[in-house]
């Protein structure tokens, strides 16, 4: 099984005003909070890898400094310097899932078909999760409780709720990589996942989704 994780480091902080995901938050910029989150998440599972997906060359050079400091997973951590992010998030999770593609697979391939000259999973044990970098209060109890449910319950797709509301992070099997393609614009993964509401896991958490839109949210 591969579980790979992208980490969206790549808004464009229109109503935040500056670039929020540097912003600094009891000395340390916005983004690390969620970084060193996943960090830690490798460094106790093996089977899981990390995207940092970033139109910003500041946080793709701390982020390819960063994973040097930690040897365990330092070969798991692919920092990826996106071209188009400033057209909205589907080109981030475009260029993301394009990139997860030419990285070679750790990996029985014994269950795999292959389609568009890559590996494809027929029974879907591999996931992509989607963590947007502006949630600095998400915790790694339930982030790795949303992602080891979402693997155990065999469903399609997942997201963490709040307040009956959906929110992020965002899970999907691997076969709905092409689905997640055909995104347009600012379109997200909530998207695909309200397509697949008839094989839904959610996980409930409490004071962990809010994601800093203005400045304004931390005061």
């Amino acid at each position: 099984m591969r579980n790979r994780i992208i980490y969206l480091a790549a808004g464009n902080s229109v109503r935040f005003g500056e670039n929020k995901l540097l912003f600094p938050i009891a000395g340390k910029p916005m983004y690390q909070y969620g970084l060193f989150l996943l960090f830690s998440i490798l460094e106790k599972k093996e089977e899981y890898e990390l995207i940092v997906a970033t139109q910003y060359p500041q946080i793709y050079e701390e982020v390819s400094q960063l994973k040097l400091q930690r040897e365990k997973i330092a070969d798991r951590v692919y920092p990826l310097l996106t071209k188009q992010s400033r057209l909205g998030m589907s080109y981030t999770i475009r260029e993301a899932i394009e990139y997860g593609w030419t990285i070679p697979e750790k990996t029985d391939f014994s269950n795999c078909i292959y389609g568009n000259e890559r590996k494809i999973w027929q029974e879907g044990p591999n996931y992509d999760t989607f963590m947007v970098a502006d949630q600095p209060y998400m915790t790694e109890v339930s982030l790795l409780g949303f992602m080891e449910g979402m693997t155990n319950s065999g469903k399609m797709v997942g997201c963490v709720t709040e307040k009956d509301q959906y929110g992020n992070p965002v899970m999907f099997r691997s076969s709905l990589e092409e689905e997640l393609l055909q995104l347009e614009g600012d379109q997200g993964g909530k998207r695909i996942f309200r397509k697949h509401l008839d094989s839904s896991y959610t996980y409930p958490v409490e004071n962990e989704c809010q994601d800093i839109d203005r400045l304004s949210s931390l005061k």
